[in-house]
């Protein structure tokens, strides 16, 4: 099970700084009244939030990825011009919308108070984990996050994330030339990621499944 741990003030300043870049003017908090009745519908709602990570993670990955193609035309170095225009396996696709989802995951739980937020939430974040690794088990989670304990703050997180995602994807020693890429992923989707959140944890039971973000 993954540890969500408190990471330094700095952390929230720069999500602050964030908030224009992903157009949520507030974050959306969970309210108290939403923890769910009974352990039936913690995991209904728990499945729904996990699905809609690994979906809308995978769609902007996608995204990005198309971009790079895209640009991939500009670009005078011949290798890096052949690297940016690679094809991915699934296996390496999966592994970094494994990691997307996580870094997601981290920055959500962050975003509601950490290890100060309700136990209730806490364990649900911390189950998201486990549930992570079932939809996606290569690699685990606990791999994923032991990677970045050695962080600062958001920027520095993200960009770490950036690289780890482009090592997934195959590009190599080449990661850091294209985290850039795929960075926004990580820093300019807060709204996205809340999104998945809240239709998790707001939406009437019978209306849970997969939600568009």
């Amino acid at each position: 099970m993954s540890k969500i741990w408190s990471l330094p003030d700095s952390v929230h300043e720069d999500q602050k700084m964030n908030i224009e870049a992903t157009g949520l003017v507030e974050p959306f908090l969970v309210p108290g009244s939403s923890e769910p009745a009974t352990n039936e519908e913690m995991y209904k709602r728990l499945h729904c939030y996990v699905a809609g990570l690994a979906t809308t993670a995978s769609s902007q990955l996608y995204e990005a990825l198309l971009e790079l193609r895209r640009s991939a035309l500009g670009i005078e170095n011949i290798m890096l011009k052949q690297i940016a225009l690679k094809q991915f396996s699934n296996q390496e696709f999966s592994a970094a919308v494994k990691e997307v989802m996580c870094l997601w995951l981290h920055l959500e739980a962050v975003d509601q108070g950490g290890e100060d937020m309700p136990g209730w939430l806490l364990n649900f974040f911390q189950l998201s984990f486990g549930a992570a690794d079932y939809t996606i088990p290569v690699p685990r989670a606990n791999e994923i996050m032991v990677a970045y304990q050695s962080c600062q703050d958001v920027a520095s997180f993200c960009y770490d994330g950036a690289i780890r995602v482009c090592m997934s994807l195959g590009f190599g020693e080449n990661s850091l030339d294209f985290a850039p890429a795929i960075n926004p992923v990580l820093l300019q989707t807060r709204y996205l990621r809340s999104q998945c959140l809240e239709n998790a944890l707001m939406l009437p039971v019978q209306n849970l499944g997969f939600q568009k973000t």
